[in-house]
C-alpha cells in the first residue's frame, strides 16, 4: 500500500506523539487503515491528531489490507530537515511488517513498531458539554502549531467537554483541515474564589497635573 502524506502534515503529528515512552507502540504515527479510509493518528496519551490521508492507487488494483501500521518516530524525524518541503512517500509492506519512506531522496526502510496500537476513535468525543475544564498550556501551544502546519492561519477553537461536578471528558480541538484533536483535562481542585494581591486594589495615585 502507498500514501502520500504532506511533510507538513507529518510535522503536525509528530507534535502528539509521544517521544521515548515506555509505551514504546505510541513513539511513532500510525497509520489506520480500513476498508473505505486511511488516517494518519499520533497520540502521547494527553493529546491526539488524527488526520484523514489518502490511498494511493496500486498497479495491480490490490484492496488495500485493513489493519494498524505504526511508523517509529525516528524514521519520520529522519525525514524533516532534509526534505523539509517534498510530500513523504510511504509504502507499506504488509507480509514483512515494513515499511518504507522517501522525501525526494532515497528510500529508507526499516520494520513497522510491532505493537498495538490504542482503539483511538473511542476517546474522540463526538458531542461535547460546552462546559469549561482545566487544559494544559504547553499542550494548548503545540495544538496551536499543529493547526498553523494543518494550513490555518490562528490558533484552533476548543469544544469543551467539562462536567458540572469533577473534569468531565476529552475536549475536542478544532483543526484545519479533514483533521481530529483531542486533549484530556488535567486534575486540579477548583477553588471557589481567588487570592488577590494587594496592589491590585490599591487607589489611583492623584493626578499631579491638574494641581
Amino acid at each position: 500500500m502507498k500514501f502520500i502524506i504532506p511533510m507538513a502534515t507529518v510535522k503536525a503529528l509528530l507534535l502528539a506523539a509521544a517521544k521515548d515512552d515506555r509505551r514504546y507502540y505510541l513513539n511513532g504515527v500510525c497509520i489506520d487503515v480500513r476498508m473505505h479510509d486511511a488516517v494518519a493518528v499520533a497520540t502521547n496519551g494527553h493529546i491526539l491528531i488524527a488526520v484523514g490521508i489518502e490511498l494511493e492507487p496500486s498497479d495491480d488494483d490490490a484492496p488495500p489490507v485493513p489493519g494498524q501500521y505504526i511508523i517509529n518516530r525516528p524514521l519520520l524525524e529522519l525525514m524533516k530537515p532534509a526534505y523539509k518541503d517534498a510530500p513523504l512517500s510511504v509504502w507499506i509492506d504488509t507480509t514483512a511488517r515494513a515499511v518504507t519512506v522517501n522525501a525526494g531522496g532515497p528510500n529508507t526502510t526499516a520494520p513497522l513498531i510491532d505493537g498495538q496500537f490504542p482503539e483511538w476513535r473511542r476517546v474522540v468525543p463526538r458531542t461535547v458539554s460546552g462546559r469549561p475544564q482545566q487544559l494544559d498550556a504547553d499542550y494548548m501551544h503545540a495544538f496551536k502549531k499543529a493547526n498553523k502546519l494543518l494550513g490555518a492561519k490562528h490558533s484552533p477553537a476548543v469544544a469543551y467537554n467539562g462536567a458540572e461536578h469533577g473534569d468531565g471528558g476529552a475536549a475536542r480541538v478544532l483543526l484545519a483541515g479533514d483533521s481530529v484533536g483531542v486533549i484530556m483535562p488535567f486534575r486540579c481542585d477548583m477553588p471557589s474564589s481567588v487570592d488577590n494581591p494587594d496592589w491590585l486594589a490599591a487607589p489611583a495615585a492623584p493626578d499631579t497635573a491638574a494641581a
